[in-house]
């Protein structure tokens, strides 16, 4: 997710998942052989470590802190299948406060996200990277037209705020979760 590459990422925390040994075990050994069944060293257990790397990849699809530019990232793996029934994230903690937000579709073409927390604005601001059909074509931030945005996302500079994202027509949906 980190690298913009959000259908590569969530198919690699699918594998994993999927990956885990013995299965019924439902955690990560720290030696996995193709043949699940081969009756072989699969070192000591539990690994809770691998598990904590697991949860630390799984929070960075609802938040993340971007050391670049100092800057709070939400949404950016999020799969959009999701956003049907909307997401929702309550007092999650960062560096810079907690987050509370809830995101999800409005109508066709619009996302509407509705960000609170007693947060601090970071010094790069807080950038949604929703999963979008479409290049975004508008965005509105507590009702103002916002001018920081680009095809892929919104800066956001205050809290609380209610954005509504309007994507481009057009574009056919995408195929992927």
């Amino acid at each position: 997710m980190r690298l913009g590459r959000r259908d590569q990422a969530l198919a690699a925390l699918e594998f994993f998942l999927n990956d885990r040994r013995p299965a019924d075990w439902n955690h990560w050994a720290e030696v996995v052989w193709r043949d699940p069944r081969a009756p072989r060293f699969i070192g000591d257990m539990p690994h809770a470590w691998v598990g904590s790397e697991y949860l630390r990849a799984l929070r960075s699809l609802f938040v993340y802190e971007r050391e670049s530019d100092r800057a709070l990232v939400i949404a950016a793996g999020l799969p959009r299948a999701w956003l049907t029934q909307g997401v929702s994230v309550h007092a999650l903690p960062t560096y810079y406060g907690l987050l509370s937000y809830r995101l999800g579709i409005e109508r066709p073409g619009a996302l509407r996200l509705s960000l609170s927390g007693p947060l601090q604005i970071p010094p790069g601001g807080i950038i949604l990277e929703p999963p979008l059909a479409a290049p975004l074509s508008h965005v509105t931030v507590n009702g103002a037209d916002c001018r920081s945005f680009s095809a892929g996302g919104a800066r956001i500079t205050s809290v609380p705020a209610e954005v509504v994202l309007e994507e481009e027509t057009g574009y056919p949906a995408p195929t992927s979760a």
